[in-house]
């Protein structure tokens, strides 16, 4: 019963290290894509302004995509989770896929059913692309911290 405890925590640990990070990675993103497209109206912004709206929107924006990440985050892993019980050493990649895969469904699926894109900087390739990497990084950093342990004697 107590490895079971420590397995679940454990997991529960990696899965909010790699939600955390990947929406740090991913706000950020939406922050500087957005500011790029304004810079290239000709409005001059400075270092400070760049960094100022990535705080902003970490206070802001993060907790929004926390949870939408969150919820394309859980299948994905358990999925990938599973197969990779089948396919031990394609690991190293299932999970960055997995979640590469997760945030461009859920990018997807949010236009489908609102009729736009409602995270902006995701309608351009360059964005959707940042956040896919979100993703992959979010299910690479997952992998790696859930890694099999080699017992040592």
């Amino acid at each position: 019963m107590r490895i079971a405890w420590k397995t679940g925590a454990r997991m529960l640990g990696a899965f909010l290290l790699a939600l955390l990070a990947a929406t740090l990675v991913a706000s950020a993103a939406q922050s500087l894509v957005n500011l790029s497209v304004l810079s290239g109206l000709g409005l001059p912004l400075s270092a400070m302004i760049h960094l100022q709206t990535v705080v902003h929107d970490w206070r802001h924006f993060a907790p929004t995509v926390a949870v939408l990440l969150g919820a394309s985050f859980l299948p994905a892993f358990l999925v990938a989770g599973l197969l990779a019980r089948w396919l031990p050493r394609a690991r190293p990649w299932l999970f960055p896929l997995a979640g590469a895969a997760a945030v461009a469904t859920m990018l997807w699926l949010m236009r489908e059913l609102v009729g736009v894109t409602p995270i902006s900087a995701t309608r351009f390739p360059f964005g959707f692309g940042l956040f896919c990497l979100a993703g992959a990084f979010a299910g690479w950093l997952f992998a790696t911290l859930l890694r099999p342990r080699r017992l040592t004697t």
